[in-house]
């Protein structure tokens, strides 16, 4: 025998669930209450009042006039139970026909109306998400993982906007549909109307039983569902290290695990679903049958004719759609109602409001540098990533930074470039100014960073390139690209800088992608590059990377020593202090760690810049 409703709803929640919660809140996002993401609705609303007024209004006299042609029906059938003429049923046909006619005609405004007012609410919610993820200090994304924050502004969006056009039109005029419905019965006699009420707490009762037991399980299925997100998402951008180190089944298994949890979460929601309708039955029938009494002792008593109950059962019987509607909503409700919370959480890190914008007079006139005092960096799960670094880097250099895998390259780069929050001691000087005393547009507007993850976004070459100086000319664009190497593949395309690429565009190769990169550096009016990417594959690439940080402050996380050999200067970092800094040659002729890392590399046949040090 299967379990109950009641007993599923006891089971279906592990003992670990609350611990499980607790944990996504500290490591994932912030999810909105149910207070904070209304607020966010209706403040975007009042933008649109006067919109929102009309089509309410419409909708309220189209219910109205559908009500017409039930309330002339019950004139039709006490014409014809009583034998008087039937001159009179013409005419009521005709009024009936006009009413239909009426309330089609306002309902479709209503509808448009309506869908207007929607799409504006969810455009601007979709902007101020994006604009959030955009504005959000990069190492908390890393933290709370690529598939939370892509779910909220792909998978919960889409959620959201589904249901919404789906269920909001609909659930309203259900909503109108039931008042006009309820009060046409009360016109016809107020103790039919009483009758009706009856199924009222049994409605009621069905309601909070589903609402009890589904809200938790509609937000786990959203987490569930961006985890297992995150997972494929990770497989599919590392197939390569996967197949390469014989990772398929862990993360086969891993993918399998998180499938398996979404899959079941959604099976008890369906469970729950299945008891919602048994219990929304149960309240049609008590209603139906309350009046059907009701009216049969009304009619022996004569104090009501077979018509007003007649039309009284067809108007009740025509409320069953739209109260299933908005009993049955609340499974989209949920839904979309968690799918909110997750957006509207994003939206309140920041605001919403949108990325910052550089000011050229914030930027230096003239070349910076840079000045690093006893920096020290743990990470939050306790691991030391710097013990004590100095680093000086005069205006105009480059400076290569060197070290085995966890030595506090990266790190010492993403302090630099905002990637990561200073969390330790030291302090980090650029142009004289303390970085902590720069303002967001300022640390934006000083560093540009080349980072390992290239990307051509969906548009014209123009306004990728733009993205990092959009008040730079075509003539700029045009020289920038020549400069890192690019000038051949802008002459191949069909449109030069009109050329649409990304996603929907022209396919470019990984090395092409790249050189874009570089030149959007080149096109940046930052003073300061870090530059953390593996464009040496080939002294091609290596001579771009060079003419795009050519005349600025650069540091640059030296994946190949080839770079490093470039370099004004080199910092050797182990164990997050350094080791060793100096020229290329010079620390060659201390025969030390780096010389060491030297030899080992170029005595591996990675002479050519084939090789890497570990990063």
């Amino acid at each position: 025998m299967p379990p109950s409703e009641d007993t599923i709803s006891r089971s279906q929640e592990p003992p670990s669930s609350r611990e499980e919660d607790r944990l996504a809140a500290e490591t994932l996002l912030p999810i909105a209450r149910a207070r904070e993401a209304t607020a966010e609705v209706f403040g975007i609303l009042k933008n649109h009042k006067l919109h929102g007024i009309i089509a309410l209004t419409l909708t309220f006299i189209a219910s109205a006039a559908s009500l017409i042609p039930v309330l002339l029906l019950r004139d039709v059938i006490n014409i014809v139970s009583a034998g008087e003429d039937s001159t009179g049923l013409l005419r009521i046909l005709g009024f009936s026909l006009v009413a239909a006619v009426i309330a089609g005609v306002l309902a479709m405004l209503a509808h448009g109306m309506l869908s207007t007012l929607i799409a504006r609410l969810l455009a601007t919610l979709r902007e101020r998400a994006v604009a959030s993820v955009l504005s959000i200090p990069p190492g908390r994304v890393e933290r709370a993982g690529r598939g939370d924050v892509i779910g909220r502004v792909g998978a919960d969006v889409a959620v959201l906007v589904g249901g919404v056009f789906d269920e909001v039109p609909g659930i309203l005029g259900a909503a109108v549909l039931v008042l006009t419905g309820a009060f046409g019965i009360a016109t016809l006699d107020w103790r039919l109307a009483l009758a009706g009420l009856v199924a009222a707490p049994v409605y009621v009762w069905a309601l909070r039983w589903y609402l009890a037991r589904s809200a938790h399980l509609y937000r786990r299925q959203r987490r569930y569902e961006a985890e297992l997100l995150g997972h494929l998402m990770a497989s599919v951008d590392g197939r390569d290290t996967v197949r390469s180190h014989h990772l398929t089944e862990q993360r086969r298994a891993t993918t399998q695990d998180a499938s398996l949890r979404a899959r079941d979460t959604s099976i008890r929601v369906f469970r729950i679903v299945s008891g919602l309708i048994q219990r929304e039955n149960a309240a049609e029938f008590t209603g139906l049958a309350s009046i059907t009494v009701i009216g049969w002792l009304l009619i022996r008593g004569g104090q009501v004719q077979v018509g007003d109950v007649a039309a009284a059962l067809i108007i009740f019987h025509r409320m069953f759609s739209p109260v299933g509607r908005i009993l049955h909503s609340f499974d989209e409700i949920q839904r979309s109602g968690a799918a909110l919370t997750r957006i509207v959480g994003l939206i309140s890190i920041t605001g919403g409001r949108p990325p910052l914008h550089v000011d050229p007079q914030l930027l230096p006139d003239q070349e910076v540098d840079i000045h690093i005092r006893n920096l020290h960096h743990n990470y939050p799960d306790g691991r030391m990533g710097l013990a004590g670094v100095d680093m000086d880097i005069p205006a105009g250099h480059t400076v290569a930074l060197v070290g085995e895998s966890g030595a506090g390259k990266s790190t010492v780069a993403g302090i630099l470039s905002g990637m990561l929050p200073h969390e330790g001691a030291g302090s980090i000087h650029i142009a004289g100014r303390e970085l902590s005393e720069l303002s967001p547009a300022e640390r934006i507007g000083l560093v540009a960073v080349a980072s390992q993850e290239t990307h051509l976004f969906a548009g014209t070459l123009r306004e990728n390139l733009l993205l990092a100086n959009p008040r730079a000319t075509d003539d700029e664009c045009r020289y920038a690209l020549n400069l890192v190497g690019a000038q051949p593949w802008l002459d191949s395309l069909p449109d030069g800088l009109d050329t649409k690429v990304g996603s929907g565009g022209l396919a470019a190769a990984p090395e092409i992608i790249q050189r874009v990169a570089l030149a959007r550096i080149r096109l940046s009016p930052a003073a300061v590059v870090v530059l953390d990417e593996t464009a040496a594959e080939d002294a091609d690439l290596m001579a771009a990377s060079t003419a795009a940080i050519a005349g600025r402050t650069a540091l640059v996380v030296a994946h190949r020593l080839s770079q490093a050999a470039a370099a004004d200067s080199v910092l050797v970092l182990a164990d997050g202090k350094v080791a060793e800094a100096g020229p290329h040659e010079q620390l060659l002729a201390r025969q030390g760690l780096y010389a060491e890392l030297w030899h080992a590399w170029s005595g591996s046949g990675s002479g050519s810049g084939n090789g890497r040090t570990q990063a």
